[in-house]
């Protein structure tokens, strides 16, 4: 039996290059404004887990409901990912770019 996944998520996936020196060392920040957004489009945020590296970087891990949200920070080279995924049927050319809004 070949096991097929239901044709039900939605997945963002975003490498983001250039992104402000201030900005992309702020762990804090860049934490308040993942959950902000999350919060702002209604995802229900279960568990929260946040790595600190020394001397920078970041990663965010939220665990939802509806899936998870991630992010990864490479402050060396002013890079950040995101990764959402959600099995609640967004609409992506509405939800695509949340975070980078913010």
């Amino acid at each position: 039996m070949i096991y097929k996944s239901p044709p039900v998520g939605s997945l963002i996936f975003s490498c983001m290059d250039g992104i402000n020196e201030e900005l992309i060392k702020n762990n804090t920040k860049l934490e308040e404004i993942l959950y902000s957004a999350l919060k702002e489009d209604n995802f229900n945020i279960l568990k929260e887990l946040r790595q600190d590296f020394d001397p920078y970087g970041l990663t965010l891990v939220a665990i939802l409901a509806e899936s998870h949200a991630i992010i990864h920070t490479f402050p060396e080279y002013g890079s950040l990912t995101f990764d959402l995924y959600s099995c609640r049927g967004l609409v992506m050319e509405e939800k695509r770019m949340i975070f980078s809004k913010k």
